[in-house]
């Protein structure tokens, strides 16, 4: 089949996405379309095909591209990529940051860090699920700044959850600090996973919980009293980080 054919199909598909006639099991040949594409059609067709962009009427399509230029690696449309994650629609706006996770550039560190404080909370979501997919030292370098950025507890914790998937000592010791400053009502969900699975990762002792817990008298219930006392995890084990493989196969990979 002819990238042209390739493209026709997809069109085809995407004329029913929106009606009751596309049901889940279209989307297996939509996948197949795209790793069709990738493998055969020309950066620069698909370039110019992202352009047009925002003229498209279809969901699909649009998605589909953004796809491509993620797993093409087209460096070309970061900045693009980049707009789209204050987009209206959900649905792109996640697909721009994981295709922004794949690249993971410079110029893409650069625009987000830009970008990041005058954005939207949309915005600013996918901007730490782009650096979360990125799995860099310089990724984990600007999530650990944008701590000291953002403001909305929500979004703090949304932070430290992505910092969890680096699993570095830094990242650790902020989680620490963040909840010496936190009290039990204020502490996000994602905070308290993200420093269980970091304790898990990195092997903390439950005595580091035990001293926070003395310092917050406060706590009734929350990570401090879930840290155990960390053994080697070994290959086969599940990964802690929640993504259903093993540990050797993921994060200890």
């Amino acid at each position: 089949m002819s990238t042209t054919e390739l493209w026709q199909r997809l069109s085809l598909l995407a004329s029913d996405f929106d009606t009751p006639r596309f049901e889940l099991d279209d989307w297996e040949p939509v996948e197949d379309l795209l790793e069709a594409l990738t493998a055969r059609e020309t950066r620069q067709v698909v370039v110019e095909k992202f352009q047009k962009l925002d003229r498209m009427k279809s969901f699909l399509l649009q998605w589909a591209l953004i796809g491509l230029a993620g797993s093409m690696k087209l460096y070309e449309v970061t900045r693009p990529l980049v707009e789209l994650l204050g987009h209206d629609d959900d649905g792109l706006a996640e697909a721009a940051s994981a295709a922004l996770g794949r690249l993971g550039s410079p110029a893409c560190l650069s625009l987000l860090d830009a970008r990041y404080r005058e954005g939207s909370f949309g915005f600013r979501l996918y901007a730490i699920g782009a650096l979360q997919a990125m799995k860099l030292p310089s990724s984990e370098t600007l999530l650990r700044g944008l701590v000291d950025v953002e403001d909305d507890p929500a979004l703090r914790g949304r932070i430290f959850d992505a910092l969890r998937f680096h699993f570095t000592e830094a990242a650790g010791a902020m989680m620490q600090s963040e909840l010496r400053e936190a009290t039990s009502f204020m502490l996000p969900d994602e905070l308290e996973k993200a420093l269980f699975v970091h304790a898990r990762v990195l092997r903390r002792k439950d005595d580091e919980a035990d001293g926070l817990r003395h310092e917050n008298p406060g706590w009734d219930s929350g990570i401090l009293f879930q840290i155990p006392v960390m053994e080697q995890l070994q290959s086969h084990e599940p990964c802690p980080c929640g993504r259903g493989k093993s540990y050797g196969e993921c994060c200890g990979g």
